[in-house]
């Protein structure tokens, strides 16, 4: 259990780091609005405005049921594969199956932010506060999708009764 929770504290600060470069994204948001040097692509009208808001935070939403999804079932796929019969082995692969499923709902914790970031570039200021809020809700789910050392925990207890 020791290399594991080693590998889940490296684990941990590689999340840390994400959620930072998140805070980073807004940041440049911030600085470009009030440095004055951005001026929009496009303006919409308030129809058109309301419409990709709704879609982005469809978007957005969409999102999290898919990681909400796809998380539970990585993580079933990856507590039914194992390949060794030694316990600490067991866990060690079930680890690596988690870390590897993570990269992919943390891909998808981005959308948000990206999406943030494009709308603030080609709207301006009209689209700020809206950017924003994407920015926020990426890193809520950041926080809601962050590795826990609990899905560790519970499959090493199963792996006590094999």
């Amino acid at each position: 259990m020791d290399r594991i929770l080693i590998k889940f504290k490296t684990f941990k600060m590689i999340h840390i780091a994400m959620i930072f470069s998140i805070i980073i994204y807004g940041a440049v948001i911030y600085i470009i609005k009030y440095a004055n040097s951005m001026t929009p692509i496009m303006s919409l009208e308030k129809e058109q405005f309301e419409f990709l808001k709704n879609i982005s935070l469809g978007v957005s939403f969409l999102v999290f049921l898919i990681i909400f999804f796809l998380k539970k079932a990585l993580i079933k796929k990856a507590q039914n594969s194992t390949l060794s019969s030694d316990k600490e082995d067991k866990l060690l692969f079930f680890f690596m199956k988690y870390s590897g499923s993570y990269y992919i709902w943390t891909a998808l914790c981005e959308i948000p932010a990206i999406g943030g970031i494009l709308f603030y570039l080609i709207l301006g200021n009209q689209g700020y506060n809206f950017a924003m809020l994407l920015i926020l809700i990426a890193l809520a789910l950041r926080v809601i999708f962050s590795p826990r050392l609990k899905d560790i925990e519970e499959m090493d207890q199963k792996l006590q009764y094999l």
